[in-house]
């Protein structure tokens, strides 16, 4: 892939083409091979700074393209429900963490490239400023009362659990608090020395022990509605609320899959 690479920075034609794209406010690539499709995709993340929302019809195909994140760094699913919107909510933890996920990157204003499908683009979500607003940064070095934490874990339907398994769960140990947030692939073990926070780490759920220590990390919501299930009752009688364009900025770069 990436000898490949190297020789397609100098093809003229892919020059023009990438030009094009950032040039232009609407472009059709035709005559795309299937086999060819996820060389570009990958090129095109190359060469574009902002996020890329590849959006296909078919939402049972979404996996089948997962092998993409072991060459685009920042590769993402955004999956939809089982339900459609306002119907009797079949929502699956493991499906929550991957759209709140996404979401998080989005406000924090992570270069992504996203891929989705129609069926996912059409539940409603709460508007970017008000879901941002319900996530916690933390920082090694900062002084946060432990209260402050375990009160949002609570508003925010995490459940306490003796030791940390999966998605969604926290548990405290004298001064340390684990939590798995959804929103990353591993859970956060913090320590605390008072109220000022000593580490930050990432752990393996399985054997407990610490995988990686950071600096930095934001504390999300357990799915996009709060906590909330069901979003019939959340929106019916409620004004406010948005799309997941509405979370995008508007240099995003949209690929649509067979647009007629």
């Amino acid at each position: 892939m990436f000898l490949l690479e190297r020789y397609l920075d100098k093809d003229k034609d892919l020059k023009t083409l990438l030009e094009s794209i950032r040039r232009e406010k609407e472009i059709k690539v035709a005559g795309l091979s299937p086999g060819a499709l996820p060389l570009f995709l990958y090129i095109l993340n190359l060469h574009y700074d902002s996020h890329i929302l590849w959006i296909i019809n078919e939402e049972d195909k979404l996996e089948i393209w997962n092998f993409l994140s072991q060459y685009i760094e920042n590769f993402c699913i955004f999956p939809p429900f089982v339900h459609l919107p306002y119907e009797k909510p079949l929502r699956s933890p493991i499906i929550e963490g991957k759209r709140i996920n996404v979401l998080g990157k989005i406000l924090r204003n992570e270069k992504s490239f996203i891929l989705t499908s129609t069926k996912s683009l059409i539940y409603p979500l709460l508007p970017p400023q008000q879901l941002k607003e319900n996530f916690i940064y933390l920082e090694k070095g900062i002084e946060i009362k432990r209260e402050k934490i375990l009160e949002y874990l609570k508003t925010n339907s995490y459940e306490r659990t003796d030791r940390v398994e999966r998605a969604g769960q926290f548990s405290i140990k004298g001064g340390i608090i684990d939590i798995f947030s959804p929103s990353y692939s591993l859970p956060l073990r913090i320590e605390f020395m008072g109220d000022e926070i000593e580490s930050l780490r990432f752990f393996n759920p399985e054997t407990q022990r610490s995988v990686e220590l950071i600096d930095k990390f934001s504390l999300s919501p357990v799915n996009e509605l709060l906590g909330a299930r069901d979003e019939e009752k959340l929106f019916l009688k409620r004004e406010k609320k948005a799309t997941f364009f509405d979370y995008l900025p508007s240099n995003t770069l949209i690929v649509f899959e067979n647009l007629e």
